[in-house]
């Protein structure tokens, strides 16, 4: 039988599942959280899902010196508003659409409470990508939607984790190798159980998640990272401190267990073209509060797409501004991952009370002291790998 990824350094891609020809391998669902499994009757020990998994068998990823570092935002006012940080990539897609002979764009898009990559083929239709998504993008199907593309002559931009691009290389093999194919990834922080959502809609009786992230008063995360719900024909933002789903999400503790050790949250990137927040990237305060985007071009092929896109305005910027302002450029390890509660997940949904377990996710005194050691611990770790990143790259820097 094929050894895939075990559950813990699994990251869910599902690009086995595309690759799989024979249809022997299935999505189950534990905690929440999607796997892959094989179905014994129906495979035909083929090994192409090993061949593609990105985790057992790692694809090549980009030399740090040839990484081009900038920050900046999308040109349209109204653009750089419906992004997360500065709609950079709104105004990447958009200039896309504008300058390629027969351009598609994938992305993740939020469906009904749940996340799902899609297709778009209209430039109209850019909005539907843009702003961030918290909990796990479904991409059953769509590596191979992207194929096809690729072998229609299409010019294909897909934009994911860094751990989907992987998968997306590892569907592809040589064919990634295609100047008609541009990759963009986020700085991700770690994806977050579907259960994180529910519980958030059940604490909160509301109807439809509409937003996980609400600019209306400026780009500060503790003023922009705020779910806004659906409360029948009403919206309704709710205030950090108060939304159940942050306070879980900010926690890791119902992340996936390979978002706390992950292999691709590396200063050595995965795609074309890596986008994040810019904390304190911004040449002047109001470019702060409108929103900045981290844009690095992670080779001459992703530069290209960058300096020719003129939906965004950029600047030049460096490498290590990039890193002081985001760790998860360098490290995705937390500690997090020896907490009980991710350790144990079925024995503390048994034993637990649901307050009790729900205070345990949101940090409710006293429960904060059983968590704090796992961050103080990995903010320890960053800053350590911090300063063996700026030894080994200090030419770079």
């Amino acid at each position: 039988m094929p050894k895939l990824a075990k559950d813990k350094c699994c990251t869910g891609c599902l690009a086995c599942k595309d690759a799989c020809r024979h249809g022997a391998i299935q999505v189950v669902l534990k905690n929440g959280i999607p796997f892959p499994k094989v179905n014994t009757d129906m495979c035909v020990e083929c090994k192409l899902c090993e061949k593609t998994c990105p985790v057992v068998s790692p694809i090549s990823k980009n030399n740090v010196s040839d990484m081009l570092v900038y920050g900046g935002w999308a040109a349209d006012e109204k653009t750089r508003y419906q992004g997360a940080s500065g709609g950079a990539f709104g105004g990447i897609a958009q200039s896309f659409f504008q300058q390629m002979k027969s351009p598609v764009v994938f992305g993740a898009t939020l469906d009904n409470n749940h996340v799902r990559h899609i297709m778009i083929d209209r430039f109209e239709d850019v909005p539907l990508l843009m702003n961030s998504k918290y909990i796990q993008s479904n991409t059953d199907g769509i590596y191979h939607q992207v194929a096809l593309c690729l072998r229609d002559n299409h010019d294909v931009l897909f934009s994911g984790t860094p751990c989907q691009v992987a998968g997306l290389y590892g569907f592809l093999g040589k064919k990634r190798n295609t100047e008609h194919l541009w990759t963009v990834e986020l700085v991700c922080h770690g994806i977050a159980s579907q259960e994180a959502l529910d519980i958030a809609k059940k604490v909160h009786h509301f109807d439809k998640l509409y937003s996980f992230r609400n600019k209306e008063h400026g780009q500060a995360y503790y003023v922009s990272q705020c779910c806004t719900y659906w409360d029948g024909d009403e919206r309704k933002t709710m205030k950090r401190k108060d939304d159940v789903f942050y306070q879980i999400f900010s926690t890791w503790l119902l992340d996936r267990k390979s978002c706390s050790n992950c292999m691709f949250s590396s200063i050595e990137r995965v795609a074309d073209i890596t986008l994040a927040d810019f904390w304190g990237g911004a040449k002047k305060e109001e470019d702060y509060q409108l929103g900045v985007n981290l844009i690095i071009a992670n080779n001459q092929h992703g530069n290209l797409l960058v300096e020719s896109a003129d939906g965004i305005e950029i600047y030049p910027a460096t490498l290590m501004q990039a890193i002081n302002s985001n760790s998860n450029l360098y490290t995705g390890y937390k500690f997090v991952q020896y907490h009980p509660l991710v350790l144990f997940p079925n024995f503390f949904r048994k034993v637990l009370p649901e307050k009790v377990r729900l205070a345990i996710l949101t940090r409710k005194y006293p429960w904060i002291f059983l968590w704090a050691p796992y961050k103080l611990m990995t903010k320890w770790y960053a800053t350590r790998k911090k300063k063996m990143v700026m030894k080994k790259y200090n030419d770079v820097l």
